[in-house]
Parts: structure tokens; sequence; C-alpha cells
């Protein structure tokens, strides 16, 4: 009898160990959706303000920080779409990667240009193309990945 419930004992205590783990995982994959998406959030802001930044100052480096920032993006979302756990956050993460393609295309496109200023209309378009990405990073991604991590 007492080698059964030894036996029974260290089963339950497997098990247990077994069930803290995976939830230790899930807390982990659930934390690291949160962190890609803030980091997504400030390689946006990076990008618009380097992008800008270009346009005053006319300085390769300018230029060169706008490319960097769109790679680390380009990066972090990739991690994101690793990350994501739900059906919610892979649909979400899909509408960000085309909105981040519109919106890095349009401002490479910018960096291409060698006029020397940067237009009303291009300055108006550059910042409802950021402000989109940011409502929906903001509203939507991070709102459901912090959504995600209290559940789990």
């Amino acid at each position: 009898m007492t080698v059964l419930m030894v036996a029974s004992s260290a089963a339950i205590i497997v098990r247990v160990q077994s069930i803290e783990g995976q939830f230790t995982d899930l807390a982990i994959a659930a934390r690291s959706v949160v962190a890609a998406t803030r980091q997504l959030e400030s390689g946006v802001f990076g990008y618009a303000l380097s992008v800008r930044t270009y346009f005053d100052n006319h300085e390769a480096a300018s230029r060169q920080d706008a490319l960097a920032y769109a790679a680390e993006i380009d990066r972090h979302l990739r991690e994101y779409d690793r990350l994501a756990m739900t059906d919610s956050q892979r649909e979400i993460g899909s509408r960000f990667s085309s909105q981040w393609q519109q919106f890095k295309q349009f401002g490479q496109s910018l960096l291409a240009d060698e006029s020397p200023r940067l237009t009303a209309e291009h300055s108006i378009r550059l910042y409802d193309l950021g402000k989109e990405l940011e409502r929906l990073l903001n509203d939507e991604m991070q709102a459901n990945a912090v959504a995600g991590f209290d559940t789990r």
C-alpha cells in the first residue's frame, strides 16, 4: 500500500511539474509577443523620424538610419509572426505587414528622390500611413498581446 501511495505521489508530482513547465513556456511566449509589438512600434517611430530627418538635413546618415529601422522592423515582424499563438494575432500581424509594406515603400520612394525638400502632399501621406500603423499597433496588436499574456 505504501509503495502504491509513493508511486501515485511521484506520478502527480511529475505531472504538476510538466504543467508548470507548459505554463512557463506559454507565459514566456506571450511576454515575447508583447515585447515584439513594442519593438515594432519603436521601429515605426524611428523609421518615420529618420525619413523626415533626412529631408531636414540631407545627410546620408539619416537615410542609412531609415534603412536600418526598416530592416529592424522586418526582423521584429518575422519574430512576431513566429511567436503569434492565436488566429487573431496572425491576422493582425498580416494586416500590420501589409500596412508596413505600404509605409516602407513610400518612405523608400521619398528617400530615393533627390529633391531638396519634402512636399506637403508627401508629408501628409507619410503622417497618415504612420498614424494607421500606430493605431493598429496600439489599439489591436498591443492590446491583443497584453490580453493574451494576461489570459495565459
